[in-house]
């Protein structure tokens, strides 16, 4: 072992028994960079049987460093494969007895490329915005109801797609993704709704400082001041036929 920078090979345990792979046959496998020595911690695949780790100590640390705990932590920083924007993939079961793959992290453009091996048509992401900006607005929508409705399907309450189509409309009526927030709220043209929402005092300042007027077509600023919502059996009124 060399101090001043220790190298370690890792063999799979798989392999075969008559290969015996040493130390110095990797090193005539590997081919130096042309800009000199390798970075510190880098890694460098040899073939798919083993890898060389090159660790750079200082010379204080001679005699008081484990090699193997930093050569430990080096392995599991090093990186031998990876998908840009996935961090982990597991295989799951479905109810009808078919596998699928579930990620954290989606990467839409990364699963076409495995389309020999994955129905495409079928790939599914709760990444709204990554939805909108590779399939549109209709499949940005479609994926908003989906999601709502799984999230009241995990508590067991059942509520019909129109209600949550509403929301799902609002949010892309403009063509883009509108957070349901009150930093969605900030488009909205009743000043009142705005206050029934969140931060009523913000809203309330801004429009008092803007000099905003409120016509109460809103639903929720109408209630909010205690009038007849327009809508429903509020969208009429009642005329009793008084006999003479």
């Amino acid at each position: 072992a060399q101090r001043r920078g220790e190298e370690a090979t890792y063999y799979d345990d798989e392999a075969d028994e008559d290969e015996d792979l040493e130390v110095s046959d990797a090193e005539e496998q590997y081919e130096e960079p042309e800009n000199g020595d390798a970075k510190e911690g880098q890694v460098k695949q040899l073939d798919t049987r083993s890898i060389e780790l090159s660790i750079s100590l200082p010379v204080s640390a001679w005699g008081r460093v484990m090699v193997e705990d930093v050569v430990k932590e080096v392995a599991d920083t090093s990186v031998l494969r990876e998908t840009p924007r996935i961090s982990m993939c597991y295989m799951e079961q479905a109810d009808d007895g078919s596998a699928y793959v579930q990620t954290e992290g989606s990467n839409l453009q990364a699963v076409w490329a495995y389309e020999d091996y994955i129905d495409v048509d079928k790939v599914m992401t709760n990444d709204i915005y990554l939805i909108l900006q590779t399939y549109g607005v209709e499949a940005a929508r479609k994926a908003l109801i989906h999601e709502l409705s799984m999230v009241f399907k995990a508590y067991g309450i059942p509520v019909d797609n129109r209600h949550l189509s509403i929301i799902a409309d609002y949010m892309t009526a403009h063509g883009g993704y509108r957070p349901f927030n009150r930093s969605g709220m900030d488009t909205a043209p009743s000043g009142i709704q705005k206050m029934s929402f969140e931060t009523s005092l913000k809203f309330l300042t801004d429009a008092a400082m803007n000099a905003e007027i409120d016509h109460l077509e809103s639903p929720s600023a109408r209630i909010a001041v205690g009038e007849i919502t327009k809508c429903g059996t509020g969208m009429f009124d009642l005329l009793q036929k008084i006999r003479a």
